[in-house]
């Protein structure tokens, strides 16, 4: 559920919500700040529960350092759950909710979720302005329905509201794009389409990854530093600006020497394990 006045975030004009964007940075919750978002969200009557939630991700939306409004997505299997969306009293209707909003949408893809719910009493136009149109209660998935949201008498009033993500253009700024841990000694971030992936990756020094190979094509660019390949028995140094390009199936073994390395990777079709 959301409050009425958190949902009136959708006033701003293009130019002012350029402004606002250039003033307020979005980025994940962290434990530091628990108890402020507890708080934020006491205060505007609000569920406190998803702040510890372990499967709920949460965003915040900070200014000159405090917190002015926070978000969050449970994810249900490729469906989210958006909810726990609101923003301080001094701070509405000057874009920060529709700020908050769209950097969800993004992390929602990033997590390879495909569809996105929510309920509201009030934020009905304020949502259908960002994507999310009303749905029926027949058609929302079962999981979703099932929930504690749903299932709320105090929401009887409220109306669903679905997002298809897989038909949006996605802007993912800095602050979305979190390395997280893959192999021993790499981490890495992935953005995936449909049919295509890119992932970012860091490889520390003195690394190695025997003989294997993939079901999806690869192409990799290394940004900085250096990856050797080893395919067929014969080692490629490839260096910053150069690229490998890898057929899907083809054994190769990959290693650092004495300095760390960055890349990225292009798929087709998607890495599954990378999502």
């Amino acid at each position: 559920m959301y409050s009425t006045a958190a949902n009136r975030c959708n006033s701003l004009t293009a130019e002012g919500r350029q402004t606002m964007e250039k003033n307020i940075s979005c980025r994940y919750m962290q434990v530091k700040d628990h108890d402020e978002v507890r708080e934020l969200l006491a205060g505007n009557r609000l569920p406190t529960d998803r702040v510890n939630a372990g499967n709920t991700i949460m965003l915040v939306a900070e200014q000159g350092g405090r917190i002015i409004g926070c978000g969050g997505i449970d994810p249900i299997g490729e469906s989210g759950i958006l909810q726990s969306l609101v923003v301080n009293k001094k701070n509405r209707s000057r874009g920060c909710g529709s700020l908050l909003v769209d950097r969800l949408i993004s992390v929602a893809a990033l997590h390879a979720l495909r569809e996105l719910f929510l309920l509201t009493v009030s934020g009905r136009d304020f949502f259908h302005k960002l994507g999310f149109s009303p749905i029926g209660g027949e058609t929302i998935p079962s999981q979703v329905r099932q929930t504690v949201a749903w299932k709320n008498p105090d929401c009887a009033a409220a109306t669903s509201m679905h997002l298809d993500i897989t038909r949006q253009a996605r802007y993912f700024p800095q602050e979305t794009l979190r390395l997280r841990d893959d192999l021993p000694g790499v981490q890495l971030w992935a953005v995936s389409l449909q049919k295509t992936m890119l992932t970012y990756f860091t490889v520390d020094a003195n690394s190695s990854f025997p003989q294997h190979s993939h079901e999806s094509e690869q192409i990799t660019m290394v940004l900085s530093g250096a990856l050797y390949f080893t395919v067929h028995g014969d080692t490629r140094k490839v260096g910053k600006g150069e690229v490998i390009a890898l057929p899907a199936d083809v054994e190769h073994a990959v290693f650092t020497l004495d300095e760390k390395a960055t890349a990225v990777d292009a798929w087709s079709p998607v890495m599954k394990r990378y999502q």
